[in-house]
């Protein structure tokens, strides 16, 4: 039975797929983040809750692009 190895540019496509997952789930994430206090009742957007749940989404994103891209490979 032959295994098929990827040329350098199917890694290439595949590294850059990766990081398109990464990035799409960070900016879902960051977004959903800065959302969820604002939903909870906190009118004003430019308030420091506002800029903390984007940052954990954004973390949230992260881990789950990587978790994403690592069960697709």
């Amino acid at each position: 039975m032959r295994v098929a190895v990827p040329c350098g540019a199917a890694i290439a496509i595949m590294r850059i797929m990766n990081k398109t997952i990464i990035i799409a789930m960070m900016t879902v994430g960051s977004a959903l983040g800065g959302i969820i206090p604002w939903l909870l009742g906190d009118q004003d957007m430019l308030s420091g809750w506002v800029f903390v749940g984007s940052f954990i989404g954004g973390i949230v994103g992260i881990w789950l692009g990587v978790k994403l891209s690592r069960a697709l490979r």
